[in-house]
Protein backbone atom coordinates (compact mmCIF):
# COMPACT_ATOMS: atom_id res chain seq x y z
CA UNK A 1 0.00 0.00 0.00
CA UNK A 2 2.77 2.51 0.79
CA UNK A 3 4.38 1.53 -2.52
CA UNK A 4 1.23 2.41 -4.38
CA UNK A 5 1.11 5.75 -2.63
CA UNK A 6 4.72 6.50 -3.53
CA UNK A 7 4.07 5.44 -7.15
CA UNK A 8 1.01 7.64 -7.32
CA UNK A 9 3.00 10.54 -5.93
CA UNK A 10 5.81 10.02 -8.43
CA UNK A 11 3.25 9.85 -11.23
CA UNK A 12 1.75 13.13 -10.15
CA UNK A 13 5.17 14.74 -9.91
CA UNK A 14 6.12 13.37 -13.31
CA UNK A 15 2.85 14.68 -14.78
CA UNK A 16 3.44 18.12 -13.31
CA UNK A 17 7.02 18.15 -14.58
CA UNK A 18 5.99 17.03 -18.04
CA UNK A 19 3.23 19.63 -18.11
CA UNK A 20 5.74 22.35 -17.22
CA UNK A 21 8.09 21.19 -19.97
CA UNK A 22 5.28 21.10 -22.53
CA UNK A 23 4.03 24.49 -21.41
CA UNK A 24 7.53 25.95 -21.66
CA UNK A 25 8.05 24.51 -25.15
CA UNK A 26 4.63 25.77 -26.19
CA UNK A 27 5.44 29.18 -24.79
CA UNK A 28 8.76 29.25 -26.70
CA UNK A 29 6.97 28.19 -29.92
CA UNK A 30 4.26 30.80 -29.47
CA UNK A 31 6.91 33.44 -28.81
CA UNK A 32 8.87 32.44 -31.91
CA UNK A 33 5.71 32.41 -34.02
CA UNK A 34 4.82 35.82 -32.65
CA UNK A 35 8.26 37.17 -33.58
CA UNK A 36 7.94 35.78 -37.09
CA UNK A 37 4.44 37.22 -37.50
CA UNK A 38 5.61 40.57 -36.13
CA UNK A 39 8.56 40.64 -38.55
CA UNK A 40 6.26 39.78 -41.45
CA UNK A 41 3.80 42.47 -40.33
CA UNK A 42 6.58 45.07 -40.05
CA UNK A 43 7.81 44.07 -43.51
CA UNK A 44 4.32 44.40 -45.01
CA UNK A 45 3.85 47.71 -43.22
CA UNK A 46 7.10 49.06 -44.68
CA UNK A 47 6.16 47.83 -48.16
CA UNK A 48 2.79 49.53 -47.79
CA UNK A 49 4.50 52.81 -46.85
CA UNK A 50 6.84 52.51 -49.84
CA UNK A 51 3.91 51.73 -52.16
CA UNK A 52 2.03 54.78 -50.87
CA UNK A 53 5.08 56.95 -51.46
CA UNK A 54 5.50 55.51 -54.95
CA UNK A 55 1.80 56.03 -55.65
CA UNK A 56 2.02 59.66 -54.49
CA UNK A 57 5.04 60.17 -56.76
CA UNK A 58 3.29 58.58 -59.74
CA UNK A 59 0.12 60.58 -59.03
CA UNK A 60 2.13 63.80 -58.90
CA UNK A 61 3.93 62.92 -62.16
CA UNK A 62 0.61 62.04 -63.81
CA UNK A 63 -0.95 65.37 -62.79
CA UNK A 64 2.15 67.21 -64.04
CA UNK A 65 2.01 65.43 -67.40
CA UNK A 66 -1.75 66.11 -67.70
CA UNK A 67 -1.05 69.76 -66.88
CA UNK A 68 1.60 69.85 -69.60
CA UNK A 69 -0.90 68.60 -72.18
CA UNK A 70 -3.51 71.07 -70.93
CA UNK A 71 -1.29 74.08 -71.66
CA UNK A 72 -1.98 73.79 -75.40
CA UNK A 73 -4.67 76.45 -75.06
CA UNK A 74 -2.12 78.79 -73.46
CA UNK A 75 0.45 78.22 -76.21
CA UNK A 76 -2.20 78.53 -78.93
CA UNK A 77 -3.90 81.63 -77.56
CA UNK A 78 -2.25 83.68 -80.32
CA UNK A 79 -2.08 83.04 -84.05
CA UNK A 80 1.21 84.89 -84.53
CA UNK A 81 4.26 82.62 -84.75
CA UNK A 82 6.40 84.84 -82.51
CA UNK A 83 3.57 85.02 -80.01
CA UNK A 84 3.26 81.23 -80.00
CA UNK A 85 6.95 80.88 -79.12
CA UNK A 86 6.67 83.53 -76.40
CA UNK A 87 3.81 81.60 -74.79
CA UNK A 88 5.77 78.37 -75.14
CA UNK A 89 8.86 79.91 -73.52
CA UNK A 90 6.70 81.19 -70.66
CA UNK A 91 5.35 77.68 -70.03
CA UNK A 92 8.85 76.16 -70.28
CA UNK A 93 10.05 78.46 -67.50
CA UNK A 94 7.15 77.31 -65.29
CA UNK A 95 7.79 73.60 -65.52
CA UNK A 96 11.48 72.96 -66.24
CA UNK A 97 14.86 74.68 -66.05
CA UNK A 98 16.46 75.47 -69.42
CA UNK A 99 19.41 77.83 -69.65
CA UNK A 100 18.72 78.75 -73.27
CA UNK A 101 15.79 77.97 -75.56
CA UNK A 102 15.07 79.48 -78.97
CA UNK A 103 13.18 78.76 -82.18
CA UNK A 104 15.19 79.12 -85.40
CA UNK A 105 12.78 79.77 -88.26
CA UNK A 106 15.48 79.73 -90.95
CA UNK A 107 15.57 76.07 -92.03
CA UNK A 108 18.91 76.63 -93.75
CA UNK A 109 20.53 78.19 -90.67
CA UNK A 110 23.96 77.06 -89.49
CA UNK A 111 23.41 74.87 -86.42
CA UNK A 112 27.07 74.37 -85.56
CA UNK A 113 26.89 76.88 -82.64
CA UNK A 114 24.29 74.56 -81.08
CA UNK A 115 26.28 71.31 -81.13
CA UNK A 116 25.74 70.75 -77.41
CA UNK A 117 22.05 71.69 -77.57
CA UNK A 118 19.01 69.47 -77.86
CA UNK A 119 17.82 70.14 -81.43
CA UNK A 120 14.31 69.27 -82.59
CA UNK A 121 13.48 69.81 -86.28
CA UNK A 122 9.87 70.91 -86.76
CA UNK A 123 8.01 69.86 -89.89
CA UNK A 124 4.53 70.55 -91.18
CA UNK A 125 3.87 67.75 -93.62
CA UNK A 126 7.16 67.36 -95.47
CA UNK A 127 8.10 71.02 -95.08
CA UNK A 128 10.73 71.96 -92.52
CA UNK A 129 9.59 75.11 -90.73
CA UNK A 130 12.43 75.52 -88.25
CA UNK A 131 14.38 74.12 -85.32
CA UNK A 132 13.69 74.21 -81.60
CA UNK A 133 17.02 74.29 -79.74
CA UNK A 134 17.51 74.08 -75.98
CA UNK A 135 20.58 73.89 -73.77
CA UNK A 136 21.24 72.02 -70.50
CA UNK A 137 18.06 70.01 -69.96
CA UNK A 138 18.13 67.79 -66.88
CA UNK A 139 17.53 64.10 -67.54
CA UNK A 140 14.37 64.15 -65.40
CA UNK A 141 13.03 67.11 -67.42
CA UNK A 142 13.59 65.70 -70.91
CA UNK A 143 10.20 63.98 -71.10
CA UNK A 144 8.47 67.19 -70.01
CA UNK A 145 10.45 69.17 -72.58
CA UNK A 146 9.40 66.84 -75.42
CA UNK A 147 5.75 67.05 -74.31
CA UNK A 148 5.93 70.85 -74.27
CA UNK A 149 7.70 70.81 -77.65
CA UNK A 150 4.82 68.76 -79.04
CA UNK A 151 2.34 71.36 -77.81
CA UNK A 152 4.50 74.09 -79.34
CA UNK A 153 4.41 72.28 -82.68
CA UNK A 154 0.62 72.20 -82.49
CA UNK A 155 0.67 75.97 -81.95
CA UNK A 156 2.97 76.44 -84.95
CA UNK A 157 0.71 74.30 -87.15
CA UNK A 158 -2.30 76.34 -86.04
CA UNK A 159 -0.50 79.63 -86.77
CA UNK A 160 0.63 78.39 -90.19
CA UNK A 161 -2.88 77.15 -91.01
CA UNK A 162 -4.34 80.52 -90.06
CA UNK A 163 -1.73 82.30 -92.19
CA UNK A 164 -2.48 79.98 -95.13
CA UNK A 165 -6.21 80.62 -94.83
CA UNK A 166 -5.58 84.36 -94.72
CA UNK A 167 -3.44 84.13 -97.85
CA UNK A 168 -6.05 82.03 -99.67
CA UNK A 169 -8.74 84.54 -98.72
CA UNK A 170 -6.90 87.46 -100.35
CA UNK A 171 -5.03 85.68 -103.17
CA UNK A 172 -6.32 84.72 -106.61
CA UNK A 173 -5.78 81.00 -107.19
CA UNK A 174 -4.84 81.42 -110.84
CA UNK A 175 -2.49 84.41 -110.87
CA UNK A 176 -1.37 84.21 -107.21
CA UNK A 177 -2.00 87.95 -107.01
CA UNK A 178 -4.25 89.79 -104.56
CA UNK A 179 -7.98 89.55 -105.19
CA UNK A 180 -9.89 92.58 -106.46
CA UNK A 181 -11.72 93.02 -103.13
CA UNK A 182 -8.51 92.98 -101.08
CA UNK A 183 -6.77 95.25 -103.60
CA UNK A 184 -9.56 97.84 -103.32
CA UNK A 185 -9.37 97.70 -99.50
CA UNK A 186 -5.61 98.22 -99.51
CA UNK A 187 -5.95 100.88 -102.22
CA UNK A 188 -8.28 102.93 -100.02
CA UNK A 189 -6.01 102.42 -96.98
CA UNK A 190 -2.94 103.61 -98.89
CA UNK A 191 -4.79 106.68 -100.17
CA UNK A 192 -5.82 107.60 -96.62
CA UNK A 193 -2.28 106.98 -95.34
CA UNK A 194 -0.82 109.18 -98.07
CA UNK A 195 -3.24 111.96 -97.19
CA UNK A 196 -2.48 111.66 -93.48
CA UNK A 197 1.31 111.79 -93.82
CA UNK A 198 1.30 113.92 -96.99
CA UNK A 199 3.08 111.26 -99.02
CA UNK A 200 3.10 111.15 -102.83
CA UNK A 201 0.93 108.33 -104.09
CA UNK A 202 1.20 106.40 -107.36
CA UNK A 203 0.30 102.97 -108.67
CA UNK A 204 1.02 100.95 -111.79
CA UNK A 205 -1.58 99.38 -114.07
CA UNK A 206 -0.53 96.68 -116.56
CA UNK A 207 -2.55 95.46 -119.52
CA UNK A 208 -1.97 92.38 -121.69
CA UNK A 209 -2.13 93.27 -125.37
CA UNK A 210 -4.65 91.32 -127.46
CA UNK A 211 -5.52 89.06 -124.54
CA UNK A 212 -9.16 88.79 -125.58
CA UNK A 213 -8.15 87.73 -129.08
CA UNK A 214 -5.99 84.87 -127.72
CA UNK A 215 -8.67 83.91 -125.25
CA UNK A 216 -11.40 83.76 -127.94
CA UNK A 217 -9.20 82.02 -130.52
CA UNK A 218 -7.47 79.39 -128.37
CA UNK A 219 -9.87 79.01 -125.48
CA UNK A 220 -9.87 79.77 -121.77
CA UNK A 221 -7.19 77.19 -120.94
CA UNK A 222 -4.66 79.06 -123.06
CA UNK A 223 -5.94 82.32 -121.59
CA UNK A 224 -5.34 80.97 -118.10
CA UNK A 225 -1.82 79.89 -119.09
CA UNK A 226 -1.10 83.42 -120.34
CA UNK A 227 -2.33 84.93 -117.06
CA UNK A 228 -0.08 82.59 -115.09
CA UNK A 229 2.93 83.69 -117.12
Amino acid sequence: MPGITILAGLTVLLYIRLKKILYKNLLIKVKNDYELIKQEYDKLLQENIELKQEYCGLEKSAFEIIALYDITKEICKTLELDGVFSSFKEQIDKYIEVSDCRFIKDHSADLSPYNNYTILPFKIGNTLVGYLVADIIKSEDKEKFHILAGQFLLGIKRAHLYQKIQELAITDGLTQMFTRRYWLERFEEEIERSKKFKYSFSFLMVDIDHFKVYNDRYGHLVGDAILKV
